[in-house]
């Protein structure tokens, strides 16, 4: 590609990883790091209504894993091979199962958060690796 624009608020969140990998590619980009107030008048043009989004040669793509694999195949960190693709695959669901199950304690207030996460260390963590 031509241009690379890569849009996500000012943390790392889900654009770390995307991040990460243009930089080990060494794939020159834009990174535009949303302030606040930004978002909202920006939301209702993107696919899904969030972010990251990437564009590519002004085209859209949205979806961070969906980036991520698009970013890891121009980088050329992605295997090419269906089997060895589909392991990364798999990592990268479980990762993302890991991280669902670290954010849900996060809602959570004093007594149901320290049970929620005894039960994440017991049983939960453990099971999903």
């Amino acid at each position: 590609p031509k241009s690379l624009k890569l849009v996500y608020f000012h943390l790392p969140g889900r654009a770390e990883s995307i991040r990460l990998a243009l930089s080990i590619g060494e794939i020159p980009f834009e990174d535009v790091r949303l302030k606040k107030g930004q978002w909202a008048p920006l939301k209702p043009t993107t696919p899904f209504g969030q972010l990251p989004v990437l564009f590519v040669d002004g085209q859209m793509l949205a979806q961070s894993r969906a980036i991520l694999r698009y970013v890891g195949h121009i980088a050329g960190l992605y295997p090419v091979d269906p089997w060895l693709a589909a392991k990364v695959d798999e990592v990268l669901d479980a990762a993302e199962d890991i991280k669902a199950l670290l954010v849900s304690i996060l809602r959570l207030k004093d007594a149901d958060q320290a049970l929620a996460r005894e039960r994440l260390i017991a049983s939960d963590l453990p099971q999903a690796m």
